[in-house]
């Protein structure tokens, strides 16, 4: 019996997001241990490098409250910028956490009951206090808030357990929308509609002006979509392209065969000093577009979690040129690991962390210390750095750190 995992554990996924804040750096550890990173004994050297680098929604910010989804099993951490107070909520037993948004009134937190064999999907609503307010059964596969506006994700095909939103392409855009029905947030509070035609189903070719939030019609089928949804991002074939040559060891995949793909791939070949082949890229649509960096690297051992922040030679910064349908470089580094760009805010891993650079103002500061390998989430400004810190004990804890960048 299929059960859907959380996405903590998944590896090689791609994304990050916007603006920059005066506010000190807000940081959460799932472990007092790491709240001190100076107190470095006992720790064992671990080779540095980037494990996964994603955009899902698992972090989500309101009112100087930051909310994630930790890495246990139904548990979700806040954390009050101002006062500096953490609190942990569990989620009632069996229950699985997929996603957590903002709205206008409250946080939401949409789950599913692992223990039961139709595992119905439930939203439960909690304040900026970590307070639980309501919980209320839903058909969605998905269901996100933004805006004053919550969507939902429905397909009569294919039941809850069938679809993990984590896994789908939609997580390699930030904040990327993929709804076919809505309601907006103050109607949903006034009466908690589980009854599904209650909500409004988005339909027609046309774009969709709800409350301002401009949907865009997708009618693609895939893997993930067997109905026609809406997005609030446009609909880019460039970028499922570019992430199709996400990486490359010097041989062409059978997904590269296609005409579009390896016409993209030429395109990163020519930014290149010449045609490599090790090289590693990331690939971020924001609104309507679509940045990405490439970092090239001396050696690979033909498996993409094995190329080292120290054997990179070059990297460089690119956009897509909607009007061109073509591929443009915007700068080069030279041996400076790349993690993601948006075109105003410019994230780097070096030897001894990860640096965050306001492109604007050229500001840069160092905004995380670590041991080795380790996973980045990133969502609308909220950064989340995972790593496993191994013990010269051989024992291993899992951290957590949110940062709220920009």
């Amino acid at each position: 019996m299929k059960k859907i995992m959380s996405f903590f554990v998944i590896g090689m996924v791609t994304i990050l997001l916007t603006g920059c804040s005066a506010k000190m750096f807000a940081i959460l550890g799932a472990l007092e241990a790491h709240e001190d990173r100076e107190n470095k004994q006992g720790i064992e050297k671990q080779v540095s490098k980037l494990d996964s680098l994603s955009s899902t929604f698992s972090i989500a910010y309101k009112e100087g409250v930051i909310a994630y989804l930790t890495n246990f099993v139904g548990q979700v951490q806040f954390y009050n910028e101002k006062t500096q107070e953490k609190k942990t909520v569990q989620l009632p037993d069996g229950y699985e956490s997929l996603q957590i948004t903002a709205g206008d009134n409250y946080f939401y937190v949409y789950c599913y009951d692992g223990e039961n064999e139709d595992y119905p999907r439930y939203l439960r609503m909690y304040d900026t206090n970590a307070e639980f307010v309501k919980e209320v059964k839903l058909p969605f596969q998905m269901v996100l808030a933004s805006d004053g506006i919550i969507f939902g994700y429905y397909d009569k095909e294919e039941s809850s357990s069938d679809i993990d939103g984590f896994s789908w392409f939609s997580s390699n855009s930030n904040s990327h929308i993929e709804a076919t029905h809505y309601i907006r947030e103050e109607d949903f509070i006034d009466t908690y509609p589980k009854d599904i035609g209650k909500w409004t189903k988005m339909k027609g070719e046309k774009e969709l002006n709800i409350d301002g939030k401009i949907m865009h019609p997708c009618s693609k089928k895939d893997i993930n979509h067997t109905v026609q949804f809406y997005s609030n991002e446009k609909p880019m074939e460039a970028l499922e392209q570019i992430c199709y040559v996400r990486y490359c060891n010097g041989n062409i995949t059978s997904d590269e065969t296609d005409k579009f793909v390896k016409d993209r791939l030429e395109q990163i070949y020519y930014m290149m000093h010449e045609k490599e082949e090790n090289f590693a890229i990331y690939s971020f649509q924001n609104n309507n577009q679509i940045y990405g960096v490439c970092n090239v690297y001396s050696v690979s051992t033909g498996i993409l979690s094995d190329l080292l922040t120290d054997d990179v030679e070059y990297s460089f910064v690119f956009r897509y040129d909607e009007s061109q349908d073509t591929l443009c470089k915007v700068k080069e580094y030279d041996k400076l690991e790349l993690v993601y760009t948006d075109g105003e805010h410019l994230l780097t891993h070096k030897m001894d962390g990860i640096y965050y650079q306001n492109l604007q103002t050229a500001e840069e500061k160092k905004v995380y210390d670590y041991d080795g390998a380790f996973v980045i989430v990133v969502v609308n400004g909220c950064v989340k750095f995972q790593e496993s810190v191994i013990h010269y004990n051989d024992n291993t804890e899992d951290v957590q750190v949110v940062k709220k960048l920009w």
